[in-house]
């Protein structure tokens, strides 16, 4: 799933899985996933990609009871101004490594006051 330039996802009770580079790319767009599940993100022939989620450039994703398993590199990444992901009673787990064994480094913030 691909979104940019301002298009708009709402997605419910769906499956992406065993696609290549990213499972959900969203780029100064916004994507609601309700009882989703994004799991098995290849990676590509480079041996780099395989990311579950991608939010960045001022997109923002919700995940809603959704379960973000068995990707590669990041499960959700999110980077760039203005850029947010909230997660709902949403798992994130069992991310493997990129084709040279390494996984990016984790940085976590404190959350921010609603």
């Amino acid at each position: 799933i691909n979104l940019q330039d301002g298009a708009s996802l709402n997605a419910e009770s769906c499956s992406v899985e065993n696609n290549h580079d990213v499972g959900v790319f969203v780029m100064a767009a916004t994507a609601t996933l309700v009882n989703a599940q994004v799991t098995n993100t290849n990676l590509r022939l480079d041996g780099t990609g395989g990311s579950g989620i991608v939010v960045q450039d001022g997109g923002s994703v919700t995940l809603e009871s959704c379960v973000v398993k068995s990707n590669h590199s990041h499960g959700v990444y999110a980077g760039g101004p203005g850029t947010s992901v909230t997660l709902l009673d949403t798992l994130v787990a069992d991310t493997l490594p990129k084709a040279d064994g390494t996984i990016p480094s984790r940085t976590t913030r404190p959350a921010t006051p609603r």
